[in-house]
């Protein structure tokens, strides 16, 4: 993220409002793939926004073992080629990625995506969008749900951005009581969104969740 410090918190809080609405996205996840987009050159915005939330719902029904390097592969995937050593790391964490690319581009043969790149009718851009779109059109992810570990993690998001426009005398004046409060509540969703999703279940279920909350947070009263 660069450019003025405006440019950049206005960046940053687009992309805190991209994850909330996004399954399978956290603002950590955002920025970062983000980020790494950015630096690849050549790619607007909208392209970088749009190929975030479509790796979302591919990290929601996959559970993705390593999004940002799935990022990077899907970019190794065009600029080296089509390479099909490239194409099977991806499929390693999306077992149905070439069928993402045939329903994109009307093919999957390495050699027929590389002619269309060496016309010049297959870009970065319109590569990305390609799988972009193959997603989003795709009606296996029509009703993709966030897990219940991902949307602890958009809380813990929630209430660190929630604490940043704290002033700074109100900051000295609560600054003790946040610095104990905070890490706990943080180690509690860091606790939570490592259950296994039955047991989540449960305890969301019996309100065991809040029961566990609501001593840290009296401290705030």
């Amino acid at each position: 993220l660069t450019g003025s410090v405006e440019a950049a918190n206005s960046k940053l809080a687009e992309l805190r409002q991209l994850a909330q609405s996004s399954p399978g996205v956290t603002s950590s996840f955002a920025q970062t793939l983000f980020a790494q987009f950015k630096a690849v050159g050549g790619i607007a915005d909208e392209s970088i926004n749009k190929i975030i939330k479509s790796i979302g719902k591919l990290n929601a029904v996959f559970t993705l073992p390593n999004a940002e390097q799935f990022a990077r592969n899907i970019t190794q995937i065009f600029q080296q080629g089509f390479e099909r050593a490239d194409i099977k790391e991806a499929l390693g964490q999306v077992p149905i990625f070439e069928q993402l690319i045939e329903q994109a581009f009307g093919t999957k043969d390495p050699d027929k995506l590389r002619k269309l790149k060496d016309a010049g009718q297959l870009t970065i851009t319109t590569w990305l969008d390609g799988l972009s779109g193959a997603i989003a059109n795709d009606k296996r992810f029509a009703n993709v749900t966030e897990s219940i570990g991902t949307r602890f993690e958009k809380l813990k998001d929630q209430v660190l951005t929630a604490l940043a426009p704290l002033g700074e005398s109100l900051l000295k004046t609560l600054g003790p009581v946040i610095d104990s409060i905070v890490p706990k509540i943080i180690g509690l969703l860091d606790a939570f969104a490592k259950l296994p999703p039955g047991v989540q279940e449960a305890i969301v279920a019996f309100g065991l969740f809040a029961t566990a909350l609501g001593p840290v947070l009296s401290g705030l009263s």
